[in-house]
């Protein structure tokens, strides 16, 4: 059994704040952990530091193919290296990618997959990338969608939302718990708790209930630093939730909810998205 636990999800999803609920937990701090905090207790697995000692050349040089074929061992020896068990975040598909598995079984603990509908991705991903919406859209319907490299990544495998869905809840066989983004905005500590069962952590409620708290604040906190308002009438949660709304599903026009109804009609029904 591999050593390896991911955290998985299609972009904007909520990996982001359940990443940051896994390393306040990890942490144990009484302040809230930053992003660079938490890159180094949940790192990306497309992080350019962790595949560049593995080829003699820069990445920028590195092939796709060859990043494909190199992720394998990538996988094993970050399990080897790994004490107990290593968070790893991605936004791969759990597909293949020129005959390679973008997630090694060998190498495998288990896995945390968070899900999220569409008519609120679609949204808060434009904004995220300022692009429009329609745009975005069509890039969540693309099947194998490649997200490319850049100086401090490797590329990933994201395919379309449906895709990338489908590939970690049906296809994948093991040990997975998938979570949905609208029950942990509902009841962040009751997901979280859940999660920490699954993987079976060793901790009490009460370091969930101030790793749920610290990692609230810690998406507040970055939001500010951002530029971004945060009321000070609101709790942090209702804060997040009220951030939530905002870039959500009422900034689309009935055409645009029903092209992505249209496209993602089976995933969504499975998970009670369905408009």
């Amino acid at each position: 059994m591999g050593k390896i636990v991911w955290l998985a999800s299609y972009p904007e999803s909520g990996a982001y704040w359940f990443s940051m609920f896994l390393a306040n937990l990890v942490a144990g701090s009484s302040h809230p952990c930053s992003s660079k905090e938490r890159d180094l207790i949940v790192p990306a697995e497309n992080s350019a530091k962790i595949y560049q000692p593995f080829f003699k050349r820069p990445l920028r040089e590195v092939s796709m193919r060859e990043l494909a074929e190199k992720r394998p061992s990538v996988h094993r020896e970050l399990a080897k290296r790994a004490n107990e068990f290593l968070f790893l975040r991605t936004h791969n598909a759990a597909l293949r990618h020129y005959g390679h598995l973008t997630v090694t079984p060998e190498s495998t603990a288990s896995a945390l997959y968070i899900v999220r509908n569409p008519l609120d991705i679609a949204p808060a991903y434009a904004a995220a990338k300022g692009r429009p919406i329609d745009r975005t859209i069509a890039l969540m319907a693309q099947a194998g969608r490649l997200l490319g490299k850049s100086p401090k990544q490797t590329y990933q495998v994201v395919g379309s939302w449906s895709e990338n869905v489908e590939s970690w809840t049906s296809a994948i066989r093991g040990r997975i718990l998938t979570i949905r983004f609208e029950d942990m905005l509902h009841d962040p500590e009751l997901q979280f708790s859940k999660a920490v069962q699954f993987l079976s952590i060793d901790v009490t409620p009460e370091q969930v209930v101030l790793a749920t708290k610290n990692s609230i604040n810690s998406i507040l906190q970055a939001y500010k630093k951002s530029g971004g308002h945060v009321s000070t009438q609101l709790s942090p949660l209702q804060s997040l939730r009220a951030g939530v709304q905002m870039r959500g599903k009422m900034q689309l026009t009935t055409q645009q909810i029903a092209t992505i109804a249209s496209a993602h009609r089976d995933q969504m029904h499975r998970f009670d998205y369905w408009v």
